[in-house]
């Protein structure tokens, strides 16, 4: 999406996007193994490290989160501008990636046949495709888990334990954390320089 290669999604805007960073799963990993070992329950409770319940987070939110920091936090090369968006009709999906994503990959291609180049971008579009279809079933439903072991984990717990290993995400600014996630995104998966950042917003706003 960043790069602009990427412009619709089958899914609904309105489902629950149960997305935890990953360390609060490790805090809350942390937690159980102290529990068990201190406590040493009879059962074995089953924890679930969710979001869903609190319904904070859909992903029509992720979408507007996330382009909302990618034109602050815009990355190099980009083919288009940061776009996306969610369909819950499949024949509508389909018209729109031919639409903004095969025709534009296409052009592309023969431009770079004209300057001596290989093509990429079809494959690139396939690639894109196949990889944002095994979302499908994710991003078009939602589901709520149990998470009575987890509340009552929390609360077996002290008040320094609960904010050195906090798992308790009712509080979380999913605001900020796109905008981190973009900027972590941006340094260290893609590896871009951030002092750039500048040159590539004034692109982005042309």
């Amino acid at each position: 999406t960043g790069k602009g290669m990427l412009r619709t999604m089958l899914g609904s805007n309105n489902a629950i996007a149960d997305i935890v960073p990953v360390d609060v799963c490790v805090n809350m990993m942390i937690c159980i193994a102290w529990y068990t070992a201190v406590k040493q329950p009879k059962n074995i409770p089953v924890y679930h490290c969710c979001t869903g319940h609190l319904g904070t987070l859909t992903w029509g939110k992720v979408a507007e989160y996330g382009l909302h920091h990618l034109a602050t936090n815009s990355l190099e090369n980009a083919i288009s501008y940061p776009h996306l968006q969610f369909t819950e009709n499949r024949f509508r999906y389909h018209y729109l990636r031919v639409l903004q994503e095969v025709i534009p990959a296409f052009i592309l291609d023969c431009y770079m046949r004209v300057v001596g180049r290989k093509p990429m971008f079809i494959k690139l579009s396939d690639r894109i495709y196949k990889s944002v279809r095994t979302l499908d079933f994710f991003t078009s439903h939602s589901w709520l888990f149990p998470n009575d072991n987890s509340v009552f984990l929390q609360n077996e717990m002290s008040d320094i334990d609960q904010k050195i290993f906090c798992f308790d995400l009712k509080d979380l600014d999913w605001f900020q954390y796109w905008n981190n996630y973009c900027m972590g995104a941006k340094q260290y998966l893609l590896r871009e320089d951030v002092s750039r950042t500048s040159k590539c917003i004034k692109r982005y706003k042309r």
